[in-house]
Protein backbone atom coordinates (compact mmCIF):
# COMPACT_ATOMS: atom_id res chain seq x y z
CA UNK A 1 0.00 0.00 0.00
CA UNK A 2 2.92 2.24 0.50
CA UNK A 3 4.87 1.47 -2.67
CA UNK A 4 1.49 2.32 -4.42
CA UNK A 5 0.73 5.46 -2.63
CA UNK A 6 4.54 6.34 -3.47
CA UNK A 7 3.96 5.21 -7.11
CA UNK A 8 0.81 7.48 -7.51
CA UNK A 9 2.73 10.52 -5.95
CA UNK A 10 5.28 9.86 -8.92
CA UNK A 11 2.96 9.90 -11.64
CA UNK A 12 1.47 12.74 -10.78
CA UNK A 13 4.34 14.86 -10.49
CA UNK A 14 5.81 13.35 -13.63
CA UNK A 15 2.34 14.73 -15.66
CA UNK A 16 2.69 18.03 -13.84
CA UNK A 17 6.00 18.32 -15.08
CA UNK A 18 5.37 16.94 -18.50
CA UNK A 19 2.73 19.66 -18.63
CA UNK A 20 5.14 22.25 -17.28
CA UNK A 21 7.71 21.25 -20.24
CA UNK A 22 5.12 21.49 -22.69
CA UNK A 23 4.07 24.62 -21.99
CA UNK A 24 7.81 26.16 -21.53
CA UNK A 25 8.15 24.77 -25.45
CA UNK A 26 4.89 26.34 -26.50
CA UNK A 27 3.05 23.25 -27.55
CA UNK A 28 -0.07 21.32 -26.00
CA UNK A 29 -0.07 21.28 -22.41
CA UNK A 30 -1.59 18.26 -22.85
CA UNK A 31 0.77 16.33 -25.22
CA UNK A 32 2.69 13.61 -23.08
CA UNK A 33 6.49 14.50 -23.02
CA UNK A 34 9.08 11.48 -22.41
CA UNK A 35 12.98 11.90 -21.77
CA UNK A 36 14.89 10.39 -24.15
CA UNK A 37 17.83 9.69 -22.08
CA UNK A 38 17.27 6.25 -20.15
CA UNK A 39 19.90 6.74 -16.87
CA UNK A 40 20.94 10.14 -15.14
CA UNK A 41 24.40 10.71 -15.47
CA UNK A 42 26.89 13.09 -14.05
CA UNK A 43 27.94 16.17 -16.21
CA UNK A 44 31.49 17.88 -16.61
CA UNK A 45 30.16 21.26 -18.03
CA UNK A 46 32.50 23.65 -15.72
CA UNK A 47 36.03 23.13 -16.02
CA UNK A 48 38.02 21.23 -13.35
CA UNK A 49 40.48 23.82 -12.83
CA UNK A 50 37.77 27.00 -13.38
CA UNK A 51 37.35 28.32 -9.65
CA UNK A 52 35.16 31.06 -8.31
CA UNK A 53 37.47 34.21 -9.17
CA UNK A 54 38.15 32.39 -12.74
CA UNK A 55 34.07 32.04 -13.57
CA UNK A 56 33.87 35.76 -12.09
CA UNK A 57 36.35 37.18 -14.09
CA UNK A 58 35.03 35.44 -17.41
CA UNK A 59 31.14 36.89 -16.24
CA UNK A 60 32.81 40.12 -16.32
CA UNK A 61 34.28 39.65 -20.13
CA UNK A 62 31.25 37.58 -21.15
CA UNK A 63 27.93 38.76 -19.39
CA UNK A 64 26.37 40.88 -22.40
CA UNK A 65 24.15 43.01 -19.27
CA UNK A 66 27.75 43.93 -18.16
CA UNK A 67 28.68 44.99 -21.20
CA UNK A 68 25.65 46.70 -21.80
CA UNK A 69 25.92 48.89 -18.90
CA UNK A 70 29.41 49.87 -19.14
CA UNK A 71 29.11 50.96 -22.70
CA UNK A 72 25.95 53.14 -21.51
CA UNK A 73 27.76 54.78 -18.72
CA UNK A 74 30.90 55.18 -21.24
CA UNK A 75 28.52 57.00 -23.84
CA UNK A 76 26.50 59.20 -20.59
CA UNK A 77 30.49 59.97 -20.14
CA UNK A 78 31.31 61.40 -23.21
CA UNK A 79 27.87 63.10 -23.78
CA UNK A 80 28.62 65.23 -20.46
CA UNK A 81 31.82 66.14 -22.16
CA UNK A 82 30.06 67.62 -25.05
CA UNK A 83 28.24 69.90 -22.79
CA UNK A 84 31.35 71.37 -21.67
CA UNK A 85 31.12 73.38 -25.43
CA UNK A 86 28.56 76.04 -24.45
CA UNK A 87 31.56 77.28 -22.10
CA UNK A 88 34.26 76.93 -25.29
CA UNK A 89 35.09 79.80 -27.34
CA UNK A 90 34.98 79.82 -30.94
CA UNK A 91 37.45 81.46 -33.03
CA UNK A 92 37.78 82.86 -36.46
CA UNK A 93 40.35 84.15 -38.41
CA UNK A 94 39.81 86.11 -41.79
CA UNK A 95 41.92 87.32 -43.85
CA UNK A 96 41.28 90.36 -46.00
CA UNK A 97 43.30 91.43 -49.68
CA UNK A 98 42.80 94.32 -51.36
CA UNK A 99 43.93 97.37 -53.18
CA UNK A 100 44.00 101.29 -51.49
CA UNK A 101 44.55 104.43 -52.76
CA UNK A 102 43.78 106.91 -55.67
CA UNK A 103 44.38 107.23 -59.55
CA UNK A 104 46.60 110.53 -58.81
CA UNK A 105 48.74 109.07 -55.30
CA UNK A 106 48.64 105.34 -56.73
CA UNK A 107 47.28 102.31 -55.28
CA UNK A 108 48.55 99.91 -53.13
CA UNK A 109 48.07 96.88 -51.91
CA UNK A 110 46.11 95.81 -48.38
CA UNK A 111 46.30 92.35 -46.19
CA UNK A 112 44.26 92.34 -42.98
CA UNK A 113 43.91 89.41 -40.63
CA UNK A 114 40.88 90.08 -38.72
CA UNK A 115 40.57 87.67 -35.35
CA UNK A 116 37.31 87.20 -34.04
CA UNK A 117 36.14 85.35 -31.13
CA UNK A 118 32.85 84.29 -29.47
CA UNK A 119 33.24 83.60 -26.06
CA UNK A 120 29.75 81.67 -24.86
CA UNK A 121 28.50 82.12 -21.24
CA UNK A 122 26.52 78.33 -21.26
CA UNK A 123 22.42 77.99 -21.42
CA UNK A 124 20.64 80.55 -19.73
CA UNK A 125 23.59 82.65 -18.62
CA UNK A 126 25.79 79.33 -18.03
CA UNK A 127 22.68 78.03 -14.90
CA UNK A 128 21.52 75.81 -17.36
CA UNK A 129 24.58 73.90 -18.42
CA UNK A 130 26.04 73.99 -15.18
CA UNK A 131 22.41 72.32 -14.24
CA UNK A 132 22.38 70.30 -17.04
CA UNK A 133 26.20 68.68 -15.75
CA UNK A 134 25.23 67.85 -12.39
CA UNK A 135 22.28 66.13 -13.19
CA UNK A 136 24.13 63.93 -15.61
CA UNK A 137 26.72 63.39 -13.37
CA UNK A 138 23.71 61.62 -10.71
CA UNK A 139 22.99 59.94 -13.54
CA UNK A 140 25.85 58.63 -14.33
CA UNK A 141 27.27 58.25 -10.65
CA UNK A 142 23.57 56.18 -10.12
CA UNK A 143 24.70 53.46 -13.57
CA UNK A 144 27.83 53.17 -11.60
CA UNK A 145 26.27 52.19 -8.59
CA UNK A 146 24.09 49.97 -10.06
CA UNK A 147 27.16 48.36 -11.94
CA UNK A 148 29.11 47.84 -8.87
CA UNK A 149 25.79 46.00 -7.53
CA UNK A 150 25.17 43.83 -10.48
CA UNK A 151 28.74 42.76 -10.49
CA UNK A 152 28.23 41.87 -6.76
CA UNK A 153 25.17 40.09 -7.26
CA UNK A 154 26.83 37.86 -10.38
CA UNK A 155 29.77 37.19 -7.62
CA UNK A 156 27.52 36.43 -5.10
CA UNK A 157 25.48 33.73 -7.69
CA UNK A 158 29.05 32.05 -8.48
CA UNK A 159 30.08 31.73 -5.20
CA UNK A 160 26.24 30.04 -4.08
CA UNK A 161 26.47 27.58 -7.30
CA UNK A 162 30.15 26.83 -6.83
CA UNK A 163 29.57 25.98 -3.56
CA UNK A 164 26.48 24.30 -3.74
CA UNK A 165 27.37 21.85 -6.87
CA UNK A 166 30.80 21.03 -4.77
CA UNK A 167 28.66 20.00 -2.22
CA UNK A 168 25.64 18.29 -4.37
CA UNK A 169 28.82 16.19 -6.29
CA UNK A 170 30.00 15.03 -3.10
CA UNK A 171 26.81 13.94 -1.75
CA UNK A 172 26.25 12.34 -5.20
CA UNK A 173 29.40 9.89 -4.49
CA UNK A 174 28.11 9.14 -1.40
CA UNK A 175 24.45 8.46 -2.91
CA UNK A 176 26.41 6.04 -5.01
CA UNK A 177 28.08 3.80 -1.95
CA UNK A 178 24.71 4.23 -0.58
CA UNK A 179 23.17 2.28 -3.45
CA UNK A 180 26.04 -0.39 -3.20
CA UNK A 181 25.78 -0.91 0.53
CA UNK A 182 21.88 -1.17 0.71
CA UNK A 183 22.24 -3.33 -3.01
CA UNK A 184 24.58 -5.94 -0.62
CA UNK A 185 22.36 -5.16 2.45
CA UNK A 186 19.23 -6.86 0.32
CA UNK A 187 20.93 -9.85 -1.26
CA UNK A 188 22.32 -10.88 2.53
CA UNK A 189 18.58 -10.46 3.75
CA UNK A 190 17.14 -12.43 0.49
CA UNK A 191 20.03 -15.31 1.17
CA UNK A 192 18.85 -15.50 4.49
CA UNK A 193 15.12 -15.31 3.84
CA UNK A 194 15.86 -18.93 1.75
CA UNK A 195 18.16 -20.46 4.38
CA UNK A 196 15.43 -20.38 6.75
CA UNK A 197 16.91 -17.99 8.67
CA UNK A 198 15.46 -14.17 7.84
CA UNK A 199 11.91 -12.69 7.60
CA UNK A 200 10.46 -11.44 4.52
CA UNK A 201 9.89 -7.85 5.98
CA UNK A 202 13.32 -7.80 6.23
CA UNK A 203 13.69 -8.13 2.82
CA UNK A 204 10.77 -5.51 2.09
CA UNK A 205 12.58 -3.48 4.38
CA UNK A 206 15.80 -3.75 2.81
CA UNK A 207 14.56 -3.31 -0.63
CA UNK A 208 12.46 -0.01 0.18
CA UNK A 209 16.08 1.03 1.44
CA UNK A 210 18.02 0.15 -1.84
CA UNK A 211 15.03 1.88 -4.00
CA UNK A 212 15.18 5.13 -1.50
CA UNK A 213 19.44 5.29 -2.40
CA UNK A 214 18.55 5.09 -5.78
CA UNK A 215 16.20 8.15 -6.04
CA UNK A 216 18.62 10.54 -3.35
CA UNK A 217 21.33 9.53 -5.74
CA UNK A 218 19.41 10.62 -8.96
CA UNK A 219 18.50 13.69 -7.05
CA UNK A 220 21.44 15.06 -5.97
CA UNK A 221 22.60 13.68 -10.17
CA UNK A 222 20.43 16.26 -11.26
CA UNK A 223 21.00 18.84 -8.63
CA UNK A 224 24.49 18.60 -9.27
CA UNK A 225 23.66 19.32 -13.41
CA UNK A 226 21.27 21.99 -12.92
CA UNK A 227 23.66 24.16 -10.40
CA UNK A 228 26.86 23.85 -13.25
CA UNK A 229 24.25 24.95 -16.16
CA UNK A 230 23.29 27.84 -13.44
CA UNK A 231 27.26 28.57 -13.14
CA UNK A 232 27.28 28.04 -17.22
CA UNK A 233 24.66 31.35 -17.65
CA UNK A 234 26.16 33.42 -14.23
CA UNK A 235 29.61 32.79 -16.01
CA UNK A 236 28.23 34.19 -19.77
CA UNK A 237 29.19 30.92 -20.93
CA UNK A 238 26.42 29.23 -21.23
CA UNK A 239 25.43 27.93 -25.07
CA UNK A 240 24.33 24.76 -26.50
CA UNK A 241 27.84 23.53 -26.93
CA UNK A 242 28.91 24.01 -23.20
CA UNK A 243 25.35 22.30 -22.21
CA UNK A 244 25.78 19.75 -24.91
CA UNK A 245 29.47 19.18 -23.48
CA UNK A 246 30.07 15.04 -23.62
CA UNK A 247 26.42 14.23 -24.23
CA UNK A 248 25.88 11.18 -25.32
CA UNK A 249 21.91 9.99 -25.72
Amino acid sequence: ADAKQTLLTSINRFRLSQATLANLLGIEVELPLYPFEEDIKLYELIKQNDNIETLYECALLNRKDVKSLELEIQSDKYKRKMNYSDFIPKLRLDYKYSYQGTARYGLGHNSQFILNADIPIGENIGYGTYTKLKQEEKEIRAKELQLIQKKRDIKNEIINHYVSAKFSKERAGIGAKRIEYATETSRLAELRLNAGEGLLIDVLQTQTEKTKARISYLSMAIEYNIKQIELLYDSGQISIENLLKDYSP
